[in-house]
Formats: C-alpha cells, structure tokens, sequence
C-alpha cells in the first residue's frame, strides 16, 4: 500500500470537520472487480484523561484467515479528542 499524506492536522475542531466532509467525498463503496486474498481489520481507541490513543491493525489471509502480519502502536494525541463532532 502507498500511503499520501493529504493534509496535516495543525487546523482548529471546525476546519478538521470541514475537512473530513469533504475527504468524505472522495470514499468510493463498491464492488470489488476481482478475488482477492488478503483482508485487514483496524480500530482505535482513545484513553480518556490520559490525551493517549492505542491503534491496531491485523491482516488475514482469506479464506483460511491466517494472522499474516499485526501491529499495533500507542501514541499521545496531536489532535483533540471530541466525541461525536465528526458523526
């Protein structure tokens, strides 16, 4: 996977939501075109009181789901945590 950083995150609560409505718009939902044979599962959580997330991302093989690679990372947020205001 080739990852481009669209933008930085030094911008106020309102402008990063502006921001993810409009990154929003570029998600496509669509069927996939051909087989493939790996698949990923990601989830972040934020630690309340300690301005700390944890993240973690796991890849399976398909279909026998087999753990082909793990990682996982806790980080001190940059960004304010504001529940709900990006729904």
């Amino acid at each position: 996977m080739n990852y481009h950083k669209l933008h930085t995150w030094n911008l106020e609560p309102a402008a990063a939501k502006v921001l993810q409505e409009q990154l929003s718009e570029l998600v496509k939902i669509e069927r996939p075109q051909q087989e493939f044979s790996l698949i990923a599962g990601a989830d972040l959580a934020y630690i309340r009181y300690t301005n700390l997330a944890v993240a973690a991302v796991i890849v399976f093989s398909l279909p026998k789901l087999q753990i082909i690679a793990q990682a996982t990372t806790c980080k001190a947020c940059e960004f304010p945590y504001i529940p709900i205001a990006f729904l």
